[in-house]
């Protein structure tokens, strides 16, 4: 397995563990996959194999994983998942875009579970690109709220979540998924209380958050303790569920919140279970994506 496989491997696995589902059936299992990139160096891997050997001499194995499912199919061997398995691989929004359609498949009962997850690797044609474009900013520090600076930093990372209707996931449940949309961005605000930004320091759609900023609610980004990556907002999705498992809001970096976050966390930083947080991502074209989640007492 190359690198990538390997972290959504452990993470599909992890998933499975810490909501108990080990024993589950797994043809009632679907595997979604989020990324910006795909597997970016395995495909990088493949084109040098190629240039150096000629047609004759390429890998197979380098061209088998080359392609963006490789991830997802590798993993459903691995785990033994027979429901339908998907990977979604766009440069904007793909973690919103994929979750929509885990959450449609559990709508529609195609299964029971759905292990959810958003990946994205480093490589040295995407570091390359980043300095060739950015130079000194590409180096820190990321801070989500100066929107007209570019501070973006680049991580990766992969990130997993189970997925299942309450008869199916138990008493295990940290939280519930409300509302999921991805539209043009439209005036006004999406329903919360509390906003977790997807703001990772690029300029270029940093005017999109403005508006939630200042928007009189408390507002966060926690970007910067996992990095810039197309499919990180799905560790915003975790952060949110953690938070209504401890009943506290998880404290946020330094620059990355607004005035009323602050004073939000120094006042009353526990969660209420009737309050909605909102996790919020825009793009440079005009959409925006929204997962509003909740506690699961309020179901």
């Amino acid at each position: 397995m190359d690198k990538l496989t390997r972290m959504v491997a452990l993470g599909a696995v992890l998933a499975l563990r810490d909501a108990g589902l080990e024993t589950l059936d797994r043809s009632r299992v679907g595997l979604v996959l989020a990324s910006g990139f795909g597997s970016s160096n395995t495909t990088f891997g493949f084109l040098e194999s190629r240039i150096r050997y000629g047609d004759t001499g390429v890998s197979p194995l380098l061209f088998s994983n080359s392609g963006n499912s490789g991830p997802a199919s590798n993993t459903t061997v691995l785990l033994g998942i027979r429901g339908p398995a998907l990977t979604v691989c766009q440069f904007e929004l793909p973690a919103v875009a994929a979750l929509s359609i885990a959450c449609r498949w559990l709508v529609e009962e195609r299964v029971d579970v759905v292990l959810f997850g958003g990946m994205d690797e480093y490589s040295s044609p995407l570091g390359y690109c980043r300095d060739r474009f950015f130079g000194d900013a590409n180096l820190g520090p990321m801070e989500p709220f100066a929107l007209e600076r570019q501070t973006s930093v680049v991580g990766e990372g992969c990130c997993f979540l189970a997925l299942g209707r309450r008869e199916a996931v138990g008493t295990r449940a940290m939280a519930t998924i409300e509302a999921v949309t991805m539209s043009p961005a439209v005036p006004g605000l999406p329903a919360g209380d509390l906003y977790l930004l997807a703001a990772d320091g690029f300029s270029w759609y940093g005017s999109g958050y403005g508006p939630v900023i200042d928007s009189g609610q408390p507002a966060a980004s926690y970007a910067p303790y996992y990095g810039s990556f197309p499919a990180a907002m799905a560790f915003d999705f975790a952060v949110a569920a953690t938070t209504y498992r401890r009943g506290t809001l998880l404290p946020p970096p330094e620059k990355g919140m607004n005035v009323l976050m602050e004073e939000r966390l120094r006042t009353h930083p526990r969660i209420r279970q009737e309050e909605k947080i909102t996790c919020f991502s825009c793009n440079a074209h005009g959409y925006q994506g929204t997962v509003t989640m909740g506690a699961v007492e309020a179901v």
